[in-house]
């Protein structure tokens, strides 16, 4: 039922929250990670959007970024993370608000997650080079990750 529900109050929800944003423009925190595993990378799409995305999410107040993202992944994909390396810093002003993306990547040694269906829709593995089409900021992400590594 809850997941009936979010997907009939997506869209609305949705366009509620851009308003916000477009109204108030405020500056958020997140955190983004790359999972890997061999020549692959997991990336979800949350209940909440439309696209594939990397794990990750919005970070409470005074949390550290690095505990942040540990957080992130246990959540959403039940993974305990540990080699966790730091990418880089992304700012996106999409959608009207100034988002500041801490990103970070881990090399993990099997490919088993277990999704929390309240926020994750869809978790998948893709071929580097078999990804599908990533949003705008996702691939942003993606190819600062690419510069990096």
């Amino acid at each position: 039922m809850q997941k009936y529900l979010i997907k009939l109050f997506k869209r609305p929800t949705l366009e509620v929250v851009k308003l916000y944003w477009r109204i108030f423009r405020p500056e958020t925190f997140g955190v983004k990670i790359i999972l890997t595993h061999s020549n692959s990378i997991l990336l979800v799409k949350h209940t909440y959007g439309y696209n594939y995305t990397f794990p990750g999410g919005g970070i409470k107040k005074d949390e550290d970024k690095l505990e942040g993202v540990k957080r992130e992944v246990k959540e959403e994909l039940g993974i305990q993370l540990s080699a966790i390396h730091y990418v880089g810093h992304l700012v996106s002003t999409r959608f009207y608000k100034k988002d500041n993306i801490f990103i970070y990547t881990s090399e993990l040694f099997e490919r088993s997650f277990t999704v929390d269906a309240l926020e994750i829709e869809s978790a998948n593995w893709f071929g580097k080079n078999s990804l599908p089409k990533l949003s705008l900021t996702t691939q942003d992400i993606y190819d600062l990750y690419l510069k990096v590594v």
